[in-house]
């Protein structure tokens, strides 16, 4: 598992203060459980000062953006957090970027690749598998794939495989 994860997607600036539009990828997590984060392309440590709703959205506060320009130089980058700094939030969570190196085994535990990439479609998200050069993508659905978390691995029914893979 990787220790970075972005928690949210920042949106625009909101307000001449430097307030920030956000959107929280933390589902239940409450955003306020989180006092240093990194902020954008450069992961800038920063810290949080207040954060509200506003909407289906957040509008968050940091000490270190201090005027809307500051706040306009960061738009559609995203906030990070150290998974590290916070195991009590993270302990039992799984991203879709943890996904990314785990190998991939057919029921006979035959190794059959790695996901290089996950990305989300709307429906289901969808695991991209390299076998031996070959990418294929496969929707991770359960009566295709398991992730089997104590192992870090993915289990693959090798016949819905070779229905379904694009």
């Amino acid at each position: 598992m990787k220790n970075e994860i972005q928690i949210a997607k920042i949106l625009r600036p909101h307000g001449i203060k430097g307030a920030l539009k956000i959107s929280s990828n933390l589902g239940d997590i409450p955003f306020s459980k989180f006092s240093t984060v990194f902020v954008g392309d450069d992961r800038e440590q920063m810290h949080i000062k207040r954060v509200q709703p506003l909407g289906n959205f957040l509008l968050l506060q940091i000490d270190e953006i201090t005027f809307c320009d500051q706040a306009e130089f960061y738009r559609n980058q995203g906030i990070y957090v150290d998974r590290t700094d916070y195991p009590e939030v993270f302990k039992d969570i799984v991203f879709l970027s943890d996904y990314i190196g785990v190998e991939v085994f057919d029921e006979n535990n035959k190794k059959v690749g790695v996901v290089v990439d996950v990305n989300n479609y709307g429906s289901a998200d969808v695991l991209s598998i390299n076998c031996g050069g070959t990418t294929y993508m496969v929707p991770n659905i359960p009566d295709t794939l398991q992730f089997d978390k104590d192992k870090n691995i993915f289990k693959i029914d090798s016949k819905r495989f070779l229905e379904i893979r694009v």
